[in-house]
C-alpha cells in the first residue's frame, strides 16, 4: 500500500528543514486502508512522526504507537502528518520511513 499525497499520488519523499524541538508543518497524507494493515514509521531518536486522522483527536507518535488501520477497511482515509525534532546538536541529516505494514 502507498501512502499518497491529496491529489492521490504516491509520497515518496519529503525534504524539511528545522528548528531542535519544533513541530513541522502539517501534511495530508491518503491511506488505503485495510483490515490488519498499520501506519507505522522507522524509530529514529532525532524526530518523531506525529500523525492523526483528519481534524479528529490527538497526534499519535506512530514509531512507537503503529495506527491500526482495521476500523477503516475499505476506505480511504485522510491523516494529518508532522514531524517533530527532539534534541539534536548543529544539522543532523534524518531520513524516516513512514509505510502501511501487516506487522506494526
Amino acid at each position: 500500500m502507498n501512502v499518497l499525497d491529496a491529489g492521490n499520488q504516491p509520497l515518496t519523499f519529503i525534504n524539511l528543514q528545522q528548528a531542535e524541538s519544533s513541530d513541522s508543518q502539517i501534511f495530508v497524507i491518503r491511506i488505503p486502508c485495510a483490515s490488519g494493515q498499520f501506519l507505522t514509521a522507522d524509530d529514529v531518536t532525532e524526530a518523531r512522526v506525529m500523525v492523526r486522522p483528519f481534524g479528529v483527536g490527538s497526534y499519535v507518535d506512530v514509531q512507537s504507537s503503529p495506527i491500526d488501520l482495521t476500523p477503516y477497511d475499505g476506505t480511504i482515509q485522510d491523516f494529518e502528518m508532522k514531524f517533530h525534532t527532539t534534541s539534536v546538536t548543529g544539522i543532523v541529516p534524518v531520513v524516516i520511513d513512514v509505510r502501511v505494514t501487516y506487522q506494526p
